[in-house]
């Protein structure tokens, strides 16, 4: 399975024509939200199940999924655990290995397969999500229950307030295209504000600014360009040469400017700055070439000690870049998709 096998969602059903109904709902109207999912299917093995996981991996290659199937695509998917229906310690450890913290599980209220559920306590299902969030020491994540039973508030709408949950987080199967989508685009982008964007590294991972986020960041990454701020860029990671572990800088600054430069041409491969073109900036107005140079060539070397190993930022053929071996990320608010109609649209 993928390096990045956390996902900001995880949705887990027992029937493959829920599946089917959901992940086709999410291409027609938020494709996007496709490769921020994981699927754990809790149907029983078989041919149904293994035909499904084959479709599965032709149609909706974004999408990792769990399944008691031989796996069609074993990047991304891989075969259930016998543990997660026998216990309910099993099933929220498998759900936690898919969900990355502060995300979204998405949950059928009835789980019919899971053995350890008695038939006739059947809404019990919903303690289980409390079992996953208990399994986050910080950031846990949120749960929605999907459910194709009406007035269930009657009968155990007591039971989810009691476990944290609101009653009005249970969505009807039918209404899904009106509900659901809407709900996963609020929510997740309450939660996961900001992406990230690694040089090397197919499509941005989204994130949140808490300051465990930074953390991790900081410790996987040589370099990290924060842009989450309108007036103010900062530069974190391993190879950072303050003793903060982080620099604060003016957005309109000139080092500024030339951080986000170096660190955009990394990330889209295509090579860095002109030393013509920086010295112009630097030097004063109809400046001579030397000049510039030398205006560029003090301002590279300012930027050099922010380093920890100044060899990290070069100068090949008339460019200033980052040497390729340093693991080089941006951080910025993220985009919004097509349709959403603002950042918490919920069109």
């Amino acid at each position: 399975m993928e390096r990045s096998v956390r996902r900001p969602v995880v949705v887990v059903e027992d029937h493959l024509y829920h599946i089917d109904r959901l992940l086709e709902l999410l291409r027609q109207c938020a494709p996007e939200l496709l490769e921020r999912i994981a699927v754990v299917c809790l149907d029983r093995p078989g041919p149904d199940t293994t035909a499904a996981v084959e479709r599965w991996a032709s149609e909706f290659p974004q999408v990792i999924v769990m399944a008691d199937a031989p796996p069609a695509d074993t990047r991304r998917q891989r075969r259930l655990p016998s543990g997660v229906l026998d216990s309910s310690n099993g099933y929220a450890r498998t759900v936690t290995e898919l969900l990355a913290p502060r995300g979204l599980l998405v949950q059928d209220i009835q789980l019919e397969t899971l053995r350890f559920v008695p038939v006739d306590q059947w809404w019990e299902t919903i303690y289980l999500a409390n079992t996953v969030r208990g399994m986050y020491a910080e950031r846990p994540p949120q749960c929605v229950f999907l459910s194709n039973k009406r007035g269930f508030h009657a009968t155990f709408g007591k039971d989810l307030l009691e476990v944290g949950f609101d009653p009005r987080d249970v969505l009807h199967k039918d209404e899904l295209s009106e509900a659901l989508v809407p709900l996963l685009r609020r929510r997740l982008r309450d939660a996961f504000p900001l992406e990230l964007q690694v040089a090397g590294e197919a499509g941005p991972e989204w994130i949140t600014a808490d300051p465990v986020e930074v953390e991790l960041l900081s410790e996987r990454l040589d370099l990290v360009l924060w842009e989450d701020r309108a007036t103010k860029v900062v530069l974190t990671g391993r190879a950072i040469a303050s003793s903060r572990g982080r620099v604060e800088l003016s957005g309109g600054v000139h080092e500024a400017k030339t951080w986000r430069a170096l660190v955009q041409a990394a990330i889209d491969g295509t090579g860095g700055v002109s030393t013509r073109a920086l010295g112009q900036r630097m030097a004063p107005p109809r400046a001579l070439a030397a000049e510039c140079s030398n205006a560029a060539a003090r301002h590279i070397y300012s930027l050099r000690r922010r380093l920890r190993v100044p060899d990290g930022l070069l100068t090949i053929e008339r460019e200033y870049r980052l040497d390729q071996q340093l693991a080089v990320g941006r951080v910025g608010p993220r985009a919004r998709p097509m349709g959403s109609g603002g950042p918490l649209s919920t069109s």
